[in-house]
């Protein structure tokens, strides 16, 4: 039986890539939850859908995806399995589907992109990282090859999606149909009143652990927090990562093995909502990783949450307002010193608060992410 709430919209949906996938213990496939929610919640307004997705079997997730709304089809992560991916998407693409494509995923699959458009009734492009800070640390071959798959699917697309300011600038410059997305976070918390402040103590980080992400940046700093005023804070590090082994190690060199706390993955968004709302500050630290706009800014703001973001990728023209303190990367004593005074200027403090609020309330009128992709996505064909 069909959902109750379905749309008519009268194509079929395919999304290509936005996440990983792996198939549980249960024989279910599962996903990020923020990731599966969006897609039940294309799948209604279309009546179904089919995802295209790399799986990885190593991720802790907990988004069951309802078979009934969303068709999986398995994707090799494999270099082995180039070729045979390319004959399952080709495959799953009918004549006269909408189709959502992810640039990273489209990256891999370039040589059957004109394929893939010239099946589809509609075809819009999602640009969530800023790929020109990957063209730029790649070799003189992979930067070209990389500048053609990203750049390639985004001219020739119907309408591009695009994560924050900058990342709609770039696109602008490839497509003269570009749409600044609501972020697809979990943003549909109780918001939190502003009136009540949680003065923990505790500074969190929610990410990978990556030496990309700044995460040793932010360890130096809590470092140089011990040794100042602020001496008192704490930092919870939210994730998991290939270069975790090292930042535990740094911890322990620093002798801060009483102030850091390793948490691994909270996958629940309750949960994860709870361990923001009460820290005292989120920090992005990104030294060197090719951020979009990361979603735990907005999910912290939503919260009432002061953030310290480095001034990398897309943030630094998404947050023009105040909403977020900003430091360049790479530079542990002014993380160290943002955070305190985030903790002892109460002016200070209240003021981004206050600016971090109206942000949040910036979406409103968009309503979620779906919604506003599924109108994107089902408007008219071009001529």
């Amino acid at each position: 039986m069909a959902d109750p709430r379905a749309a008519s919209v009268p194509h079929q949906l395919v999304v290509i890539g936005g996440s990983t996938v792996l198939r549980g213990a249960d024989g279910r496939w599962r996903t990020k939850r923020v990731v599966a929610l969006y897609l039940h919640e294309l799948a209604r307004i279309y009546g179904g859908c089919t995802w295209l997705c790399v799986v990885k079997q190593d991720l802790p997730v907990s988004g069951v995806i309802d078979e009934k709304l969303v068709r999986v089809v398995p994707l090799s992560s494999s270099r082995l399995g180039v070729l045979s991916n390319w004959i399952r998407v080709l495959r799953a693409v009918p004549r006269g589907a909408d189709v959502l494509g992810y640039a990273s995923a489209l990256l891999r699959l370039r040589p059957i992109v004109p394929i893939i458009r010239s099946r589809a009734r509609r075809m819009a492009v999602y640009l969530a990282g800023d790929y020109q800070q990957q063209i730029g640390a790649a070799g003189r071959v992979r930067a070209g090859l990389y500048r053609t798959g990203f750049e390639g699917p985004m001219r020739r697309a119907d309408v591009v999606i695009a994560r924050g300011r900058r990342l709609a600038e770039l696109a602008r410059t490839l497509n003269s149909t570009v749409v600044e997305t609501v972020p697809i976070a979990n943003l549909d918390l109780e918001r939190a009143n502003p009136d009540e402040d949680e003065r923990s103590g505790v500074v969190l980080y929610v990410g990978k652990l990556l030496m990309s992400k700044g995460v040793g940046d932010l360890i130096d700093a809590m470092a140089e927090l011990q040794t100042r005023e602020g001496g008192g804070l704490t930092l919870e590090i939210v994730g998991d990562g290939s270069d975790a082994g090292e930042f535990v190690k740094q911890v322990r060199r620093l002798g801060l093995g009483d102030r850091v706390s390793f948490l691994g993955w909270i996958e629940n968004p309750v949960d994860l909502a709870e361990r923001i709302r009460r820290a005292e500050v989120v920090v992005v630290p990104s030294s060197s990783h090719p951020e979009g706009v990361p979603r735990i800014i907005d999910e912290a703001l939503v919260l009432a949450r002061p953030v310290v973001a480095t001034k990398v990728g897309g943030v630094p023209e998404e947050f023009i307002s105040g909403e977020v303190v900003m430091v360049g990367p790479g530079r542990p004593l002014d993380l160290a010193a943002a955070v305190r005074r985030l903790v002892v200027d109460e002016k200070f403090r209240q003021a981004t608060r206050l600016a971090g609020q109206q942000r949040a309330s910036r979406w409103t009128d968009e309503g979620s992410p779906a919604q506003q992709h599924a109108r994107v996505l089902s408007g008219p064909a071009p001529t």
